[in-house]
């Protein structure tokens, strides 16, 4: 997972991801409180340069002491759709690993 910046949240989700290869198209950034995921798009027959991010997942918190997260993923008609994934930051990290609602890996 590449990480924008130096973040807190970032340097988190960077010790969960590890060395995963499947996590080598990922771009995460802290936005505020949340964290951003970003999945590399490269259109059908087009060359690199033609690829671009684009927003899948978010992980926000869910109290103020930042203990409680959750898991959100946006849809295909571009709307937030928050999934039954709560607790820490590293738990909805590995939940996303697990793709157990295949919608992170193909």
């Amino acid at each position: 997972m590449r990480i924008f910046g130096l973040s807190k949240l970032g340097r988190r989700a960077q010790h969960v991801v590890k060395d995963d290869a499947r996590c080598a198209e990922l771009l995460g950034v802290e936005c505020g409180e949340e964290f951003d995921i970003y999945w590399w798009v490269l259109p059908h027959d087009e060359p690199a340069w033609a690829g671009y991010y684009s927003l899948k997942a978010k992980i926000a918190p869910l109290d103020e002491s930042h203990t409680i997260f959750r898991l959100s993923h946006v849809t295909v008609a571009g709307h937030w759709h928050e999934l039954d994934v709560e607790g820490t930051f590293e738990f909805c990290v590995r939940q996303i690993m697990e793709n157990r609602y295949h919608l992170f890996f193909g």
